[in-house]
């Protein structure tokens, strides 16, 4: 199981409402030294994680830790993250109004990063894809570096030539296109001027 998560991370599936690709595969992993089970609870939605001493946990708090790494180490995570490409996506909720961080993977294009709401194959969009079209003005950390940019949801040919590269460098995007009627978004993330 420890593969079929490392993978859904590799497709950029976590996101801060939604530990999408754990809800799509429940089952073990093991991050740094914790031996993590993935389950997800029907009725209310959510995805917990438990560690091997016990202790419940939501997709929040994963984030969160993830979230701590990252800034703690200049953009790096270890564990099912080591060797992703990772990015830190901060979004306004299109409801609350609230600022959302998200660790995801990307894939640069030229001077833009594209990241792809795959929700690990779900039939729903993540939520932090429906706060950047609510609210394209997002921020984007990627290493030490952080910046502000406009998040532009591709369409046609071009979204359809950036998916063609994006399932070359990340098969499993193509497995939880497999899964599901959706297409997934791929979306540009292009830094603003100042």
């Amino acid at each position: 199981m420890m593969r079929n998560i490392r993978r859904e991370h590799d497709a950029f599936a976590t996101s801060t409402s939604s530990f999408s690709g754990a809800a799509a595969d429940p089952g073990r992993c093991v991050l740094g030294n914790a031996d993590l089970t993935v389950s997800h609870a029907e009725e209310d939605g959510q995805v917990y994680i438990t560690t091997t001493g016990g202790i419940m946990t939501t997709r929040n708090d994963y984030n969160r830790q993830v979230i701590e790494e990252f800034r703690a180490n200049g953009g790096k995570v270890g564990g099912i993250w080591e060797g992703t490409l990772l990015l830190l996506l901060t979004t306004t909720g299109a409801k609350s109004g609230e600022r959302r961080i998200t660790p995801m993977g990307y894939l640069p294009d030229g001077d833009r990063l594209l990241v792809f709401a795959s929700n690990g194959g779900a039939p729903t969009h993540p939520d932090w894809y429906h706060n950047l079209v609510a609210h394209p003005q997002v921020t984007v950390e990627g290493g030490t570096e952080t910046f502000d940019a406009i998040a532009v949801v591709t369409e046609d040919s071009e979204r359809d030539r950036l998916w063609t590269k994006a399932v070359e460098w990340y098969p499993s995007l193509a497995e939880y296109q497999a899964k599901t009627t959706r297409q997934f978004p791929v979306i540009a993330l292009s830094r603003r001027e100042s």
